[in-house]
C-alpha cells in the first residue's frame, strides 16, 4: 500500500494498480513478498506499507527515496533515508544463548539454547539442524549421547541440542541452522579436569 494517498498497489500475487510499473514478486512456498516497482521516478517517494492481514495486524514500513540519476551516489543524504529491503532482512534469525566461546570441563554435559526468531512469517519454521564444524550431527553417530528438542512457534522457534559426557572429540565450532533463514555459531571448548 502507498501511504500518501493509501492506494492498494498489490494484494497477495494480484496488482491491483493501473500503473504497470508496479507488481508483486513471490516465490511459491515462500513467506517473502516483494513489491516491484520498475523505472521508479521521483515522484515514487514517499512511505510503502507491507500489511498482514492477522489479528493483531502485522505492518512493516518502508520509505523509499528516489534520487536523481545524475548525482552522485548518497548526494541526498542525511535528508533522505535509504531503505532497502529484501528477503534476509525479514528472514528468520538464529542465536544461540550465551558466550560466543563456550567453555566447559571434560566429561560433563553440555546444553547449547538456539532461539530461532521469525517475526515476518505467520507459520512456524520448517525445520531446525543443528552442525558441528559444518557437518550435520545425526543420533546415529557413533558418539552417542546427542539429543535435540525443538519446539516450534509461528514467530519464535527454541531448539536446545544436548551433548553428555564431552571430551576433546567434541571441541569445534557448533551451528544452529533453521531451513530457511541465517544461522548462529558458537565454540566447544573441552577443558581437562
Amino acid at each position: 500500500m502507498r501511504s500518501r494517498d493509501l492506494h492498494i498497489l498489490t494484494s497477495g500475487n494480484f496488482a491491483f494498480s493501473s500503473d504497470a510499473r508496479f507488481g508483486p514478486q513471490h516465490t511459491p512456498g515462500s513467506d517473502a513478498w516483494t513489491l516491484r516497482l520498475d523505472n521508479a521516478r521521483k515522484t515514487d517517494s514517499g512511505k510503502y506499507e507491507c500489511q498482514v492481514n492477522t489479528e493483531p495486524k502485522i505492518m512493516y514500513a518502508v520509505q523509499l527515496s528516489v534520487r536523481d540519476t545524475d548525482k552522485p551516489d548518497r548526494y541526498d543524504e542525511p535528508h533522505s533515508q535509504q531503505t532497502r529491503i529484501s528477503y534476509e532482512s525479514t528472514a528468520p534469525v538464529a542465536d544461540i544463548m550465551g558466550p560466543r566461546e563456550q567453555r566447559v570441563p571434560s566429561g560433563s554435559t553440555i546444553t547449547l539454547r538456539c532461539v530461532i526468531l521469525s517475526p515476518y512469517q505467520t507459520r512456524p519454521i520448517r525445520g531446525v539442524q543443528w552442525l558441528r564444524d559444518n557437518k550435520l550431527l545425526t543420533f546415529q553417530a557413533a558418539r552417542g549421547g546427542i539429543n535435540v528438542e525443538t519446539e516450534r512457534g509461528a514467530a519464535r522457534t527454541v531448539s536446545v541440542l544436548t551433548l553428555a559426557a564431552v571430551t576433546q572429540d567434541d571441541v569445534g565450532n557448533y551451528s544452529c541452522r533453521p531451513t530457511e533463514g541465517r544461522s548462529a555459531t558458537v565454540t566447544l571448548v573441552v577443558e581437562e579436569g
